[in-house]
């Protein structure tokens, strides 16, 4: 395995080196390597003409088998030199200042339908969700199997860290969008997209939130970290404060789902899936034309029984041909019961 270190701190002291690469990062090495009093026998350098450098090839001539140094490749496009490197049986590392190592924790979470996946657990949050997974939204889980057709589109509106997103586009063959505001709940969406990216044939994800406007907004968090719920968006002008602890206010972009289909040329829906907090009657009021069109099939939306919209979303919802098929009660991320907020399947009539 290739070793990749940021920084000549890490290297053996003991150790003998010749630097690969005598550009801007082959610089920085060797100024670092000398202030550390490490041992430089050459520098190296196909195209550099400076007298210090020596090419590759003449380096080889003149390397001594028995005491060969360790090989430092300092190129931001290694990949030739490497392979120069490799050829000629030399040991090396590649230094990258810029390199960092992943720091992302996952959970490998058993499913039903689709087996192991992985999923986010690089907090206490997300670990809680992680291990609760199938046990928060079973109906949910399910509803998502049966999104077998190839041509299948869901848009997951209030997407938070991408878990059920992620889930669906694992194994199928239709087209995900997910649209999720908060920031730090969006940057769970591409690190599990790459954790389970080879099983995933069409996922996209953008950090926006869908609403009745297309418009500059306020996020307010009560909890400024991935997995934390508790959000309320607000316009710039609207004073007013959330109900309790104000952590950190996150400007985003609002934009009506219907306009937002109209300038990213996004397909038509056959599904959407909707948890938004409370914003739901505002996302289907810039959702009207999408509602109204015969490609959308179901709409799984999460509703509050002390919601004051819940009553306005299940009657806008009627009036563009949809029925009530099944409504679900949802978990906490402990797996326990939440009171009142259930998620409502509607089906558009044939």
């Amino acid at each position: 395995m290739t070793r990749i270190i940021h920084s000549p701190e890490l290297l053996d002291r003991n150790q003998s080196y010749a630097i690969y690469g005598y550009g801007g990062i082959g610089r920085f090495v060797r100024t670092k390597m000398e202030q550390l009093s490490l041992k430089i026998v050459a520098i190296i350098d196909d195209n550099n003409t400076e007298s210090l450098c020596i090419r590759f090839e003449d380096f080889q001539a003149t390397c001594i088998e028995k005491d060969q140094p360790t090989i430092l490749i300092c190129a931001a496009n290694y990949s030739v030199l490497t392979a120069n490197v490799e050829a000629a049986g030399f040991a090396y590392m590649i230094v990258d200042p810029t390199y960092t190592e992943n720091e992302n924790v996952f959970k490998r979470v058993s499913t039903q339908q689709k087996g192991d996946i992985l999923l986010s657990a690089n907090n206490n949050a997300l670990n809680l969700l992680a291990s609760n997974f199938n046990d928060i939204e079973p109906q949910t889980i399910a509803w998502l199997n049966g999104l077998s057709d190839n041509n299948s589109v869901l848009f997951d509106i209030g997407a938070s860290t991408g878990c059920f997103s992620v889930y669906a586009a694992i194994e199928h063959t239709g087209q995900v969008f997910a649209f999720e505001p908060d920031i730090f709940n969006f940057s769970q969406i591409p690190v599990q997209h790459q954790a389970n990216g080879e099983r995933i044939t069409h996922l996209e994800y953008f950090n926006l939130a869908l609403g009745n406007s297309t418009s500059r907004r306020q996020l307010e968090m009560k909890n400024a970290s991935a997995g934390a719920h508790c959000k309320l968006i607000k316009s710039p002008e609207d004073e007013t404060e959330p109900d309790g602890i104000n952590a950190f206010s996150q400007p985003t972009l609002m934009m009506k789902l219907d306009d937002t289909m109209r300038v990213f040329s996004l397909p038509a829906p056959t599904h959407l899936k909707i948890d938004v907090d409370g914003y739901e009657y505002h996302v289907l009021l810039g959702a009207i034309e999408t509602l109204a069109s015969e490609s959308l099939k179901e709409i799984l939306i999460e509703l509050s029984d002390d919601e004051k919209n819940a009553p306005a979303c299940i009657a806008l919802l009627r009036k563009n041909g949809f029925t009530l098929k099944e409504k679900h009660a949802i978990n906490e991320l402990t797996a326990a019961p939440v009171a009142g907020v259930f998620n409502y399947l509607f089906v558009k009539e044939c």
